[in-house]
């Protein structure tokens, strides 16, 4: 999707119309996506809850299949048929981006998605004698990716904290899946034992912001999704 992933200017798109079509076909093939630590909770009743591996950045992600490259919560008409719809989806086909060292995020899109044309839909600018601006569709749009950003954000000071504590490691299950054993890995997961050890003081702090919570949740998560597949091994 980030090839076609161009900024909103009112220069170029004065003529863009938006209609909210729950067409979520562009996610057909993505087998995991990022969580808000807010929806974490909805989330892992339905689908388990992971973490990325690696030493990028650090936020809780849904495990959609355990098959890279496929999405069963998506129909082959494009509606969602998943239990939970996460907000990373959600906000399509509107991204926030920032440019290098500027302060002031720019709107990305998708330029290929169904919901954009400028034949149909509400318009994302109106005249303003002779220039365009922001309609209320648009800025509507702004705020909610404005508050995702702020959210995507606290969740990623949130799971540095797992990240500097090195509680985090590679995630390994043993599934068998139609009568096959199937061993999926690329993700982390909580080491409980390690997080048992450190200090007071941090699992306190731990305690206070939320941190434990979200790592109970996660850790159930893996529990219940995976039973059912007749788990034999996680570590």
């Amino acid at each position: 999707m980030s090839n076609s992933l161009i900024a909103l200017s009112s220069e170029t798109h004065s003529q863009l119309r938006f209609s909210p079509k729950a067409d979520f076909s562009f996610a057909k093939k993505t087998h995991i996506c990022p969580l808000l630590h807010s929806e974490l909770s909805l989330a892992a009743q339905y689908y388990p809850v992971v973490f990325p591996s690696g030493k990028g950045v650090i936020t809780p992600q849904v495990m959609l299949s355990v098959e890279p490259g496929t999405n069963p919560s998506v129909a082959e008409n494009g509606s969602w048929q998943g239990g939970y719809l996460p907000l990373h989806f959600r906000r399509y086909p509107f991204y926030l981006g920032r440019e290098a060292d500027a302060d002031q995020g720019i709107i990305l899109f998708d330029k290929t998605a169904t919901q954009l044309s400028e034949k149909e839909g509400r318009p994302l600018y109106q005249q303003e004698e002779n220039t365009y601006v922001a309609s209320p569709v648009l800025e509507d749009i702004k705020k909610n990716l404005v508050l995702f950003d702020q959210e995507y954000q606290k969740t990623r000071a949130l799971c540095s904290l797992l990240q500097n504590a090195k509680v985090l490691k590679e995630g390994k299950l043993s599934l068998r899946i139609n009568g096959q054993e199937q061993t999926v890995r690329g993700f982390a997961a909580v080491d409980w034992d390690a997080v048992t050890k450190l200090d007071d003081q941090t699992l306190a702090n731990w305690t206070r912001i939320g941190l434990i919570q979200l790592i109970h949740i996660h850790l159930q998560s893996i529990k219940d999704h995976f039973k059912q597949d007749h788990t034999s091994t996680a570590s």
